[in-house]
């Protein structure tokens, strides 16, 4: 089992959800060569990563099949890691995960339940973006509880 977390330093991010989605599409679908690939991290982030490869190393760029490896993406403002691949403890990953963005003011996105709809999935570090109304369902426009 497996899930996917991105974490990105927030002084490059846009502050309005739908801005923020299309800005992470961007930057996801930009070529990211490995040459320099660090050097385009920020401190921060860089930090998160080197604490998080401690316990759960790189899967990709250490080539290993240490249970607890994972794939890290890295682009420059953010990177983005489907954490463990093998049999690992999710949750104690996501749980050094959340504490080292928590120290050191980073933000992050839960790509598996984000509908686009709802800003909780985006955290920087001051909360959650707020989230945006739903529109009105089908139903409730038909019984007369949605207005629209």
């Amino acid at each position: 089992m497996s899930a996917d977390l991105v974490v990105f330093d927030p002084a490059e991010a846009p502050r309005d959800g739908e801005a923020w989605r299309e800005w992470y599409e961007r930057i996801n679908e930009d070529d990211h060569p490995e040459e320099g690939e660090f050097d385009r991290l920020s401190p921060a982030l860089r930090s998160w990563y080197d604490a998080m490869t401690k316990d759960y190393p790189d899967f990709i760029r250490t080539d290993n099949d240490h249970p607890n490896g994972m794939d890290y993406s890295l682009m420059g403002s953010a990177i983005h890691c489907v954490m463990p691949r093998g049999p690992g403890d999710i949750g104690e990953a996501d749980k050094l995960s959340n504490r080292l963005v928590k120290e050191l003011g980073l933000g992050t996105y839960d790509v598996m339940s984000d509908d686009g709809r709802e800003g909780r999935h985006i955290v920087f570090p001051d909360g959650p973006l707020p989230d945006v109304p739903k529109p009105p369902s089908f139903f409730s426009k038909l019984f007369g509880k949605g207005k629209g």
